[in-house]
């Protein structure tokens, strides 16, 4: 019988891969003890397994740099903080979940250089996931102390995860289905990206394309063609409108 170390080498990392790799992005939470720590008892194994299992546990697997569970929220040690800076040298994909915390931004959600950023040179894609965008509804903008309050926190955010991991070549974006791609946050963080010159694509659930992204603009023409043939047409008939409200004895019509 072959055993498991006899096995060539992309064999055995496609095995780790298939015991190793987790559905959903991994960050802190409550759950970690159930769905991840027994992930870690292959590490134990050898000295062997520990060394060919991390790196492919760390490289397969999203991680999320701050956690949305209201326990760890404001967590003030992150999860990457508490990586050892050869595992943080494996990850090759981070994530952002941003929409949390949009009346009040979280304060804890800073790049500084205890979480450790400059060691995940091996990072080249960065997720980024949008929960919701408070400049789209009446209700949360009323909670607002200014409605670019959450757009400049979460493009500062994003902003300052590129100048820590310049190795991020592609920026992937989705959202739930209620996030509209021209709306202010959506709009912000993609010119960003395009700014910094990273390869944009768009994740599964939203269903976002670059090939609807490229026929909406001649629609957003139209619209704005639209709204401005509108406009034109009431600044022809004010002259009218203001006669007849004169004429009628009311006096002078403002607006």
């Amino acid at each position: 019988m072959v055993k498991f170390l006899e096995l060539p080498a992309e064999i055995r990392l496609r095995i780790y891969e298939l015991v190793l790799a987790v559905e959903k992005s991994v960050q802190l939470e409550s759950a970690n003890h159930k769905a991840i720590t027994p992930l870690f008892k292959v590490f134990f194994v050898s000295r062997q397994f520990y060394e060919e299992a991390y790196r492919v546990f760390y490289a397969v697997n999203t991680f999320r740099i701050f956690s949305i569970e209201a326990r760890f929220f404001q967590a003030k040690y992150p999860l990457l903080f508490q990586f050892k800076p050869k595992q943080r040298a494996t990850l090759t994909t981070v994530e952002l979940r941003l929409g949390h915390g949009w009346a009040s931004p979280p304060r804890k959600w800073t790049i500084t250089k205890r979480l450790g950023l400059k060691d995940c040179q091996a990072v080249k894609t960065l997720k980024i996931f949008i929960e919701l965008d408070p400049t789209q509804s009446v209700i949360t903008l009323q909670w607002m102390h200014h409605r670019t309050l959450y757009t400049d926190f979460s493009r500062d955010l994003v902003g300052k995860v590129y100048e820590a991991i310049p190795s991020i070549a592609e920026v992937e974006f989705d959202g739930y289905p209620s996030v509209d791609r021209d709306g202010d946050l959506m709009s912000a963080l993609l010119a960003q990206a395009r700014t910094a010159k990273k390869r944009i694509r768009y994740g599964p659930l939203h269903g976002w394309s670059e090939a609807e992204e490229k026929v909406a603009q001649p629609n957003q023409i139209v619209a704005q063609v639209k709204e401005q043939s509108l406009v034109n047409g009431m600044a022809a008939l004010w002259p009218s409108v203001q006669a007849y409200w004169h004429s009628s004895g009311r006096g002078q019509l403002r607006i």
